[in-house]
Formats: C-alpha cells, sequence, structure tokens
C-alpha cells in the first residue's frame, strides 16, 4: 500500500520531474520524512509512558530527564512536519486527498505542539518540586493527553499514507 502511495505521488508530479524542476531524489527525501515521523511519534511515546512510575517511585532525575527526551522528541515530530509541508508535493486546493491530508495531519499537529507545551509546563515544575509520589495529577493528566494523541497519529498514519495512498 506505502508503495502505491508513493507511486500515486510520483504520478502526480511526473510533469514537474519531466521538466526538471523535482528530481527523484528531491521526491524520494521528502517521502522518506514520512517515515522519520512516525519513529519520532513511537520514540517519544515510550518516553512518557515510563515517566509516570519514575513519579511514583520518587525518582526525580529520571523523571526529568525522561521528559525532556520527550519534549526534544515532540520539538523533532514538529519540525518533521513542517519540513514534510513545506518540501510536499500537492497544495491544499489540490483535491480532496491533498484536503484532508493537510487538514487531518494539521489538526495533529497542532495537538502535539500544544501537548509539547503542555509537557514543557510538567517539565519545569517537575524540577521545582511540584510533582509527589501523591501529588502528580498534572503531569499525569499531560500524559494521557500524549497518548490520547500518539494514539490519533498511529490511526492517521494508517488511513492517509497508507491506506489513503
Amino acid at each position: 500500500m506505502e508503495k502505491e502511495f508513493y507511486k500515486k505521488i510520483k504520478s502526480k508530479t511526473l510533469n514537474d520531474i519531466a521538466s526538471g524542476k523535482i528530481t527523484y531524489d528531491k521526491l524520494d527525501n521528502i517521502l522518506r520524512a514520512d517515515k522519520e515521523i512516525v519513529l519520532e511519534a513511537i520514540r517519544h511515546e515510550s518516553f512518557v509512558y515510563y515517566d509516570v512510575p519514575e513519579i511514583l517511585k520518587d525518582d526525580r532525575e529520571n523523571f526529568i530527564k525522561g521528559l525532556g527526551y520527550t519534549i526534544v522528541l515532540g520539538a523533532a515530530f514538529t519540525a518533521l512536519q513542517i519540513y514534510e509541508y513545506d518540501h510536499a508535493t500537492f497544495k491544499f486546493t489540490d483535491g480532496i486527498y491533498s484536503s484532508t491530508f493537510y487538514l487531518a495531519t494539521g489538526f495533529h499537529g497542532f495537538h502535539v505542539f500544544v501537548g509539547t507545551c503542555f509537557l514543557i509546563v510538567c517539565w519545569f515544575r517537575g524540577r521545582a518540586g511540584h510533582f509527589t509520589v501523591e501529588h502528580h495529577f498534572g503531569f499525569e493528566a499531560a500524559a494521557w493527553y500524549w497518548h490520547f494523541v500518539d494514539v490519533v497519529w498511529l490511526f492517521l498514519f494508517i488511513c492517509i499514507y497508507w491506506w489513503g495512498g
């Protein structure tokens, strides 16, 4: 299915490729970014998953470190999505697929940004000692939000990148 998606994108840009505006190398680099986005999503999800037990063990150092990694990877995910938008071979108005693509992935990207902001606030609060074994609901709520955003991304990836192609 993923190969069909690549074929569809390549066929849409055949005229640009034939005229030399877009090379196959540039197109492959753009499409490779999609796989990197999925890997980043899986990586940053795993760190938050392990941060809740760190609070319960009162291990502030590993909690702060894991949350920091999650924030960096969430920002990397957002940067890769911006890169993908900037280098996409289709525009929002090119048809139903492109409109759906930009709407769904953009809405998700906004929620990743909001989740990253939540986690940044939790990182500062964690460093200030605001979270304890008994009192950590603020972080737990942010982690639930982050998990939900990741599950939505997996759904979007399957529907848009894999099945949608």
